[in-house]
């Protein structure tokens, strides 16, 4: 699998198939949610700076968003 690329996956209904907080962690570490996968983290840790990262504000604009695909 090669990282970064132009396709990712149909977020129809994402707002309705997951709950807030489970949208949150897929944002902030997908790689806890789906094994295996090349996504970076995208939250700002303690412990360095993924890049891209997103401040937990963004975070929690990215997760309201998609709470609103619901069909």
């Amino acid at each position: 699998m090669q990282p970064g690329g132009t396709k990712g996956p149909a977020l129809d209904g994402v707002g309705a198939a997951l709950t807030p907080a489970q949208l949150r962690l897929s944002v902030v570490d997908l790689s806890r949610v789906t094994k295996g996968t090349a996504m970076p983290s995208f939250h700002k840790t303690s412990f360095g700076t993924p890049s891209p990262a997103l401040t937990a504000e963004q975070i929690e604009d990215v997760v309201a968003y998609l709470s609103t695909l619901r069909k």
